[in-house]
């Protein structure tokens, strides 16, 4: 399978801009075997080393795929331990910061107050959910 480069993908705009700034060039094999299944709509399983760039290989296609305009939850990504849930969280934030609209991406684990969190819920949704099952 020939290396794609990033450059190669139709995405938006904000999105190249993060890919750029992460300084990413070329695709990994797990994010060039997923990435244009998820944008298919496919349903898929992938299964990768450490360091490989799973992360990114779902994150990129659920910004392509966010409606910036939509105040509800479009997406919901669900990790088994809360330090991964962060550093998913984290990557999300390097992406959306450079959305010309404020992109809504929230952290759900333990060790916050649920009734403050369902408060802010009611009030307003995000835009992607991020969390551990017990949240």
């Amino acid at each position: 399978m020939k290396q794609q480069t990033f450059r190669s993908m139709t995405l938006k705009p904000y999105i190249q801009e993060a890919i750029k700034e992460l300084g990413f060039v070329y695709l990994t094999p797990i994010q060039q075997e997923v990435i244009p299944r998820i944008l298919r709509n496919q349903s898929l399983i992938g299964k990768s080393l450490t360091g490989s760039g799973k992360t990114h290989a779902f994150l990129l296609p659920i910004f392509e795929q966010l409606d910036e305009s939509n105040q509800e939850i479009q997406s919901v990504i669900l990790a088994p331990t809360r330090e991964l849930a962060m550093q998913i969280y984290k990557e999300a934030q390097k992406i959306a910061k450079h959305s010309k609209t404020t992109l809504d991406i929230r952290l759900f684990v333990g060790g916050k107050d649920v009734e403050q969190e369902v408060e802010r819920l009611e009030k307003k949704q995000p835009h992607i959910a991020i969390g551990t099952l017990g949240r």
